[in-house]
């Protein structure tokens, strides 16, 4: 085992339980999330209550760790609507909790849904395929507004602090390898990604430190390597947008994966050495 010590924040009982699998040898890892419904009692686990996030938090102050993972990517007793609140003010309680005991890493699970593309009310069309990290984000609904605003407190608590703030923006998680996409415009931006390449790219994200601006903070679109569309990517688009379609970015993209992703994993293959299955 290394000695490394992790702490995960609502990752929710079934990634908790793949993260415990994968990592759970390697790392010496620490849980807050809600109750699971089982779990073995040498898992160190502390459970959500109410309004108990910020105790819990303060009991782990005199506790070293070498970076926090934050995943928020289950709620299971909580409303809808009431995501997005927690999910803000937990993020915000949490860089509190990292700059003040000099945390070297905060890993953020961020979201396509930054993009404006997937989770939307207004029909925007991208500047060109595929999306990638330099691409605009335009989020305009509660999901991908309170990822985008997360990202944006990272950066910031990482030029005030100087935490490495590394922020993955997963597609829609799929457990089972079994999502299938019908070829329409709601569900090609939907990007999806497989728990394995989740657990990759958060175990290469706890070694990277090729920060290219004067602060350590990265953003990164993680998905499978293909969409699970029947068509092959540029001719779905062309049939969403058949008056102008959007410009290709990199030919050579689509040329060597015909169902590629419509959200770039190049930087994540570049920098952080991510290898979608």
């Amino acid at each position: 085992m290394e000695d490394i010590k992790l702490l995960f924040i609502c990752p929710g009982y079934l990634i908790a339980e793949k993260i415990l699998r994968k990592m759970g040898l390697k790392y010496q890892l620490t849980f807050v999330d809600e109750p699971w419904p089982s779990f073995d009692s040498k898992v160190e686990l502390h459970v959500i209550k109410g309004n108990n996030f910020q105790q819990i938090l303060t009991s782990l102050m005199e506790t070293e760790f070498d970076a926090v993972v934050y995943l928020a990517s289950m709620f299971s007793t909580i409303s809808k609507k009431s995501i997005p609140k927690i999910d803000f003010e937990q993020l915000y309680q949490t860089l509190e909790f990292v700059s003040n005991k000099g945390i070297a890493k905060l890993i953020y699970a961020s979201s396509v849904c930054v993009s404006g593309f997937v989770s939307h009310k207004v029909d925007y069309k991208p500047l060109y395929i595929p999306i990638d990290e330099e691409h605009p984000c335009l989020p305009h609904e509660p999901h991908g507004l309170v990822k985008w605003i997360g990202e944006l407190l990272c950066e910031q608590y990482s030029r005030a602090y100087g935490i490495e703030c590394i922020c993955l923006r997963f597609g829609q998680l799929d457990f089972t390898h079994s999502i299938s996409s019908t070829d329409n415009e709601d569900n090609w931006f939907k990007s999806i990604v497989r728990i394995e390449n989740v657990l990759q790219a958060l175990e290469l994200s706890l070694k990277y430190n090729k920060y290219d601006m004067e602060i350590p903070f990265k953003s990164f679109y993680i998905s499978d390597a293909e969409t699970s569309m029947l068509q092959n990517s540029l001719d779905f688009i062309k049939t969403t947008y058949p008056e102008m379609p959007p410009p290709v970015k990199d030919l050579n993209y689509f040329a060597n994966a015909p169902k590629g992703s419509l959200f770039s994993n190049q930087l994540a293959i570049r920098e952080l050495g991510y290898n979608p299955d």
